[in-house]
């Protein structure tokens, strides 16, 4: 068995741990951004200039959209702000960070329960940690990076908390967990059960009293100073604390929470059928699941006191099972994914811990023979088992498409996830195959809008003009609360060639939002098409006026003044947006165009010089290369 109290063992624990978190979830590396990760980052205009920052602190995550959430994460917008920067919208670079911090968070999980116990113990609960399938969300999902810069806050705060109270240099690390906390709150909202989980520590791992707790409280007043200011400033950015995220009763919420709670035990006893979209439904009377759901939490609750005296350790990790996923047993707040696995881990590290000293138990009790015959056998059977799930899974997050192919089939009866299928089959190009699935999300929620109005850009996609029009009436009389942005009924409009419904669309979202470039220029490719080219350039000349680095408005402005024989102001244009962002969201479309402008004007080297970047941009990209090759030609014979 590993004591691992030296140096040398620490360095081959966190060896160890590094190495399986990392192979486990290298398939990761090859995955593209999927759902959240698109919308949140690649459609946020917000994270493209740090002359934003400001922005990021006032608002929530999605006021980009003109949203009200209850997601106030400054710094987590500002991390995927710096990731940007460094790395543009290269999607393996954001999964080598979500792989980083996963292992950072277990090696901050290791020290804090290595100071807790002991290194033997820490090891064990870590290796469970690393290879619990349920965590595989969390790891491979861009848009979770939320989940472990709290874990991060987390864990780390604790140890620094511990230490301070072991009496070690207390000012100092008493200061830092605090600041940690602080950045924790401003990445995560579940960070605010730090200090309940400090009350916990107190009175089941130290085994202080009431009274005792009462007394020291001075300790914990950094920490309500610091939760005190962030209420605060989350109350100036939003307006309110908690804005509600879905609709249920109290009576509802009440009959759920231990319902949620018991679910959630089980999903970590039995992490398999892992799936992105839980379909959920609200108890509405006191029958028998809720019944035996307060009955398992109760002999919980009765385990927890039990414990304090005799496993102090073990009390503390229910405790903070239990207090760690408090926060997402109200229903009414959360999201409309109720239940989702990436909110088990952080408090799954409460059950690794009793796993391990489970292990460890039975490694001291057990006789060599039946550790070697049974014991050993049986755990390298159960992280094989737990590595191929994990193995498994990853590539299920590989695309937006496939993801909600298999999800579609977990949780059959949800009209969101049927929806967001035929929604992927759209935008992959596979029209027909759209249909079925938005038909059979009508058939669950008939009133949608959004999907008639998917419905009606599949049908005119592939030339059923008919029902196309007749989708696209009933997703416009369903928009009453205007859910649906009025620049996506403008592209069903300009799919049937209706410029004028499609211009007067835009217009009504640029009403909402009068500062979005991204809808200056959809408005101007519509007033392009309806003839109105004057006004179609200056409205990409807004687009890019608000937001330089936009370079979708560039391009296309280069590509409308080519037309109008403007040549050398579009090359301009597009050589001055390129040379900002050679290697931006859409830059491979843009060093395409720039080469056929030239290539239109006989610059066959400049030509040749423009294909090639989009090429290295994007090999895939036949049609630069075709361009390439004649441009090779033309400039072969220009030499003869």
């Amino acid at each position: 068995m590993w004591r691992g109290e030296t140096p040398g063992g620490t360095a081959l624990h966190l060896s160890i741990l590094g190495v399986v978190s990392l192979a486990l979830y290298a398939g990761a590396l090859e995955n593209d951004f999927v759902t959240d990760d698109v919308l949140q980052l690649r459609n946020n205009p917000f994270l493209t200039s740090y002359r934003y920052i400001p922005q990021l602190f006032r608002s929530n995550v999605w006021s980009f959209m003109h949203e009200m959430t209850n997601y106030y994460r400054p710094l987590h917008m500002l991390v995927s702000m710096g990731e940007y920067h460094l790395f543009g919208w290269h999607a393996w670079a954001y999964h080598l960070v979500n792989l980083l911090l996963n292992f950072a968070a277990i090696a901050a999980a290791y020290f804090l329960i290595r100071g807790l116990v002991e290194a033997q113990l820490a090891f064990w609960a870590c290796l469970f940690f690393a290879f619990h399938p349920i965590h595989s969300e969390v790891v491979v999902w861009i848009a979770a990076l939320p989940e472990l810069l709290c874990a991060l806050s987390l864990f780390g705060g604790m140890r620094l908390y511990h230490l301070a109270r072991s009496g070690i240099h207390p000012g100092r690390n008493y200061a830092v967990a605090a600041a940690l906390f602080f950045a924790g709150l401003f990445c995560k909202e579940t960070t605010a059960v730090f200090p309940a989980l400090l009350l916990a520590y107190e009175y089941f791992y130290r085994q202080e009293s009431l009274r005792a707790i009462v007394r020291g409280f001075r300790r914990f007043l950094p920490y309500a100073g610091t939760l005190a200011i962030y209420i605060v400033v989350r109350l100036k950015a939003l307006g309110t604390f908690a804005p509600t995220a879905a609709k249920f009763t109290r009576w509802q919420i009440a009959l759920s929470a231990p319902v949620l709670l018991c679910q959630y035990i089980l999903k970590v006893l039995w992490p398999v059928n892992l799936n992105y979209f839980y379909y959920f439904t609200p108890q509405n009377r006191v029958g028998l699941e809720v019944i035996a759901s307060v009955v398992l939490i109760g002999a919980l609750v009765v385990a927890l006191f039990w414990l304090r005296k005799p496993q102090p350790l073990l009390a503390f990790a229910l405790a903070w099972f239990l207090i760690v996923l408090a926060p997402v047993l109200d229903c009414a707040r959360v999201g409309e994914n109720v239940f989702t696995e990436r909110y088990l881990y952080i408090p799954s590290l409460g059950f690794c811990i009793l796993a391990g000293w489970a292990w460890i138990r039975l490694m001291a009790a057990a006789s060599r023979k039946v550790m070697f015959a049974i014991a050993v056998p049986g755990l390298a059977a159960l992280l094989i088992l737990c590595g191929v799930l994990i193995v498994r899974r990853v590539p299920d997050w590989s695309s937006d498409l496939r993801l909600y192919q298999k999800t579609a089939v977990q949780s059959p009866d949800s009209s969101r996830m049927q929806s967001y299928l035929g929604i992927s089959y759209y935008y992959a190009g596979q029209y027909e195959a759209a249909i079925e699935p938005l038909k059979r999300a009508i058939e669950l929620e008939p009133d949608s809008p959004l999907t008639h109005l998917y419905l009606s850009l599949a049908f005119s996609s592939f030339g059923d003009e008919q029902d196309a029009k007749t989708h696209l009436a009933e997703a416009e009389r369903l928009n009453r609360r205007n859910d649906v942005p009025w620049s996506l009924f403008a592209q069903a409009y300009a799919n049937l060639k209706q410029w004028d419904r499609a211009i007067e669309c835009d217009r009504k979202e640029l009403a909402l939002e009068p500062d979005n470039p991204v809808l200056y220029t959809g408005l101007a490719e519509a007033l392009q098409e309806n003839g109105q080219t004057q006004e179609s350039i200056a409205t990409f000349r807004r687009a890019i006026q608000l937001h330089p680095d936009f370079l979708d408005a560039s391009t296309n402005l280069a590509i409308t003044l080519a037309q109008q024989g403007e040549t050398d102001e579009a090359i301009a244009t597009l050589v001055t947006a390129l040379r900002a962002h050679p290697s931006g969201p859409h830059a491979d479309a843009g060093w395409f165009n720039l080469g056929n402008i030239y290539a239109n004007n006989r610059q066959w080297n400049d030509a040749a010089a423009a294909y090639q970047h989009a090429l290295d941009l994007n090999p895939d990209l036949d049609a630069a290369r075709q361009r390439m090759e004649s441009v090779e030609a033309q400039r072969g014979a220009q030499q003869q």
